[in-house]
């Protein structure tokens, strides 16, 4: 290879990283479901795959040893993980232990590609050393596409309190949740809003007439109770959403909602039925610890 041809080589990879880490930072995958989220945090991997390749060619053609330029691209491609991180903070999107862990993961991955190609390492270890690299992550996305497959098989069962994977979209606010024979047991800590919130249920509630909550309270008198419901284009106003209140006693109670009444209930709009995002059931305040039980959330 000519001088000026490896100049050019050089120049190309440089900018290949300097473009792939500015789109490691910069773009955001549309939409803002769970699953969009995941994804756009598993992007960083193959990002940083290439970020680390690139930073083993150039290392190579400016220390022309191989197993030193491998170290030399290995700090190199580290720091700028650490950089985009930091970068990122500027961008509205957080910094996260977990990306730079993803992003360290997407550059070992990279230096062993670049080991292979580099003849520093034979390609059957190359690849299995990146596919237990990625094991975690490639599972855990795969996970969430299984969820979401499971989520819209059973409806219009929206929580039966029997299956792991719909731990995936619940979320806890002063509470903790434990599964037992298809029962919730929602534990509420003391506070203002302990409760439980149903993160995209499955989202086309048309067609149905009533959505039922079955339930339970074991405190010695009755709780107070509120069911919200909101759908895509919520504003976070409480005008913009369904909330009713409810009085759960220590008899299993059949809770009952009428599907008009939740599509009326915005002031000015009306709830688009065909994008439901969220379910919450909290207690407005709590001074003590109880104990809610709770069966199956389901439409009908």
């Amino acid at each position: 290879m000519t001088q000026k041809t490896d100049r050019l080589s050089v120049l190309a990879s440089i900018t290949g990283l300097i473009l792939l880490l500015a789109a490691v930072v910069l773009v955001r995958l549309p939409g803002d479901t769970l699953i969009a989220q995941t994804l756009q945090n598993e992007l960083h991997i193959p990002g940083f795959l290439l970020i680390g390749f690139l930073s083993g060619r150039i290392a190579e053609r400016i220390i022309q040893q191989r197993l030193k330029a491998l170290m030399l691209a290995a700090i190199a491609a580290l720091a700028l993980a650490v950089i985009s991180e930091w970068l990122q903070g500027f961008t509205g999107r957080e910094i996260s232990i977990d990306d730079l862990l993803r992003d360290s993961l997407g550059v070992l991955s990279g230096l062993l590609v670049y080991a292979g190609f580099s003849r520093l390492l034979a390609w059957r270890w190359v690849l299995l050393l990146v596919v237990l690299l990625l094991a975690r992550d490639l599972m855990a996305t795969a996970g969430w596409f299984y969820a979401y497959w499971q989520r819209d098989r059973v409806f219009p069962v929206l929580l039966s309190c029997n299956n792991s994977w719909e731990q995936r979209f619940i979320g806890l606010h002063l509470a903790k949740l434990s599964f037992a024979n298809g029962v919730c047991n929602l534990d509420f800590e003391p506070g203002r809003y302990p409760g439980i919130t149903l993160k995209e249920p499955y989202p086309d509630w048309r067609g149905m007439k009533r959505l039922i909550l079955l339930l339970r309270s074991e405190a010695p008198a009755p709780i107070e109770l509120v069911v919200r419901i909101h759908d895509r284009w919520h504003d976070n106003e409480y005008r913009d959403r369904f909330n009713r209140k409810f009085l759960v006693t220590s008899a299993t109670q059949k809770l009952s909602i009428r599907i008009d009444d939740i599509r009326q209930a915005h002031d000015g709009r009306l709830m688009d039925m065909s994008a439901i995002r969220g379910l919450q059931i909290f207690v407005p305040e709590s001074a003590r610890e109880y104990r809610i039980q709770m069966a199956d959330i389901f439409l009908e």
